[in-house]
């Protein structure tokens, strides 16, 4: 397959990237990853709704990078696990296009041209490196290169904590700290660069969880109006959940997002015991990995929050 995507590369000189919407450190770093390689090709990239990409990732660009849409028949779409997870407005202008789906979500649809999914990796940034070492070793890459790649790899697998980082991943990240010399740097980029409204939502959080079944669900929320107070934008909430699994016997923590007043986002995470994958599946509006998901519930809050009690009821 990757092999394929060799040949593709070679034959074109266009090509669009695309990720999901809400766009995480993986597809940030895989997107980014994938484009100065295709730079060091001397091909001409877009990457579309790069605007969209948290701030926080901005040590990872040096120039402005087209986020047009490419006159051209070639996109890859990177750690996207189903295609309605692109905007629709994109959808609607990459229909015709030969569409190269390169992700590592078990969940996956497949629902490429050309699809490389590999679900043994930790990252779709790993996936990319992968392509980088088999197909284009020979060509000394840049900086940003190797920085994107290590944020994708560090930010999907919770700085090397999570279940996802096997064997390969350290090998992987053992070739790039060749070139990094510190990687201390990014994590200071990416975690210690918080604005203060991130860090007073934060509080918020933390003052509103709630345990139930024996301390082993953890469950808190934000609200639109939080939303508002703050003038906060999705992506700010990223990571937020992370400190509700920091609790004492907590396997399984959620932070329900209103989006609106009948529709709520979850982020859905588990230290290792129960899989949040199959929550997202069973509500029909979700996916991710085994211990990292997210899905969308419709409804009232107290009607969202008692079907969220009653699936872990069940469970736990």
């Amino acid at each position: 397959m990757k092999n394929k995507i060799k040949k593709i590369i070679h034959e074109n000189k266009k090509f669009n990237i695309v990720t999901h919407e809400r766009p995480d450190g993986d597809a940030c770093g895989s997107s980014l990853g994938l484009f100065y390689l295709l730079k060091k090709l001397k091909k001409d990239i877009s990457i579309i709704d790069f605007d969209d990409y948290n701030k926080r990732y901005d040590f990872l660009t040096e120039e402005k990078i087209s986020d047009k849409i490419k006159n051209t028949n070639i996109t890859f779409v990177l750690d996207c696990g189903e295609y309605s997870r692109i905007k629709k407005d994109y959808r609607e202008k990459l229909k015709n296009s030969f569409l190269i789906n390169i992700d590592h979500h078990s969940g996956n649809t497949n629902f490429g041209d050309l699809n490389i999914v590999n679900t043994d990796v930790s990252s779709t940034a790993e996936i990319i490196f992968d392509i980088y070492s088999e197909n284009y070793a020979t060509q000394e890459m840049d900086i940003k290169f190797y920085e994107s790649i290590y944020t994708g790899i560090a930010t999907d697998t919770g700085n090397f904590s999570f279940s996802n980082a096997n064997e390969k991943t350290f090998k992987v990240v053992s070739r790039i700290m060749k070139y990094l010399k510190n990687p201390s740097e990014i994590y200071k980029k990416i975690y210690c660069n918080k604005p203060i409204k991130k860090i007073r939502i934060t509080g918020d959080v933390l003052k509103r969880i709630k345990l139930y079944f024996n301390n082993k669900v953890a469950i808190s929320y934000v609200k639109k109006s939080d939303m508002k107070k703050y003038n906060l934008k999705k992506s700010d909430l990223e990571e937020i959940v992370n400190f509700l699994g920091e609790i004492k016997n907590v396997e399984v923590y959620i932070l329900i997002k209103e989006r609106n007043e009948k529709e709520y986002r979850l982020s859905l995470r588990s230290n290792g015991k129960y899989s949040v994958r199959k929550m997202a599946e069973y509500f029909k509006n979700g996916g991710g990995h085994q211990f990292a998901a997210g899905t969308t519930l419709l409804g009232g809050f107290d009607s969202v929050y008692e079907k969220i009690l009653n699936y872990w009821r069940e469970k736990i």
